[in-house]
C-alpha cells in the first residue's frame, strides 16, 4: 500500500512541473513585442492666444488665461526678468494648456506694457508673442 502511495505522488508531481512549465511557456512566447515608437510625433501646429481680448486691461488686479495649442510638442513661457506685471502660473508644459496669467495691479500711475513669448519644443515651429498692456 505504501508502494502505491508513492507512486501516485509521483505522479501528481508530474502533473504540477507540468503545468508550471507549460504556464511558463505561454506567458515567454504569449506576449508579442510590438514596435511602438519611443517618443510621440512632433506636433505641426502651435498657437497661443489670450482669452480676453481686451486692448487694454483694468489696473485693477486682474486675471485672464493663455489659451495655448501645442498638440504633442512641449512649450515654455518666458518674458523679461523686470517684470512686475504679468505673473503665470507655471513657465513650462505640455500640450494644449489653459495657462492661468495675474495682471497685477498697477499702482504707477503711467500705463504699462509687458511681452510674453511662448515656444514650442519643435523648433520648426516660430514662437508666438502676446503683448499685454494695463492701464494706470
Amino acid at each position: 500500500m505504501v508502494i502505491i502511495y508513492k507512486i501516485k505522488l509521483t505522479q501528481m508531481n508530474i502533473r504540477i512541473y507540468s503545468i508550471i512549465a507549460l504556464m511558463i511557456l505561454i506567458s515567454a512566447f504569449g506576449c508579442k513585442k510590438q514596435d511602438i515608437p519611443l517618443k510621440p510625433e512632433q506636433s505641426a501646429t502651435f498657437s497661443a492666444k489670450l482669452e480676453d481680448t481686451s486692448a487694454i486691461f483694468p489696473a485693477a488686479k486682474t486675471i485672464t488665461f493663455i489659451n495655448i495649442i501645442a498638440g504633442t510638442n512641449g512649450w515654455s513661457l518666458t518674458q523679461s526678468t523686470n517684470n512686475a506685471l504679468l505673473v503665470a502660473d507655471k513657465n513650462f508644459g505640455a500640450g494644449d494648456y489653459k495657462l492661468r496669467v495675474t495682471l497685477n495691479a498697477n499702482t504707477t500711475g503711467v500705463q504699462r506694457s509687458t511681452t510674453v513669448k511662448l515656444v514650442s519644443t519643435n523648433s520648426s515651429l516660430p514662437p508666438v508673442l502676446i503683448n499685454v498692456t494695463q492701464d494706470k
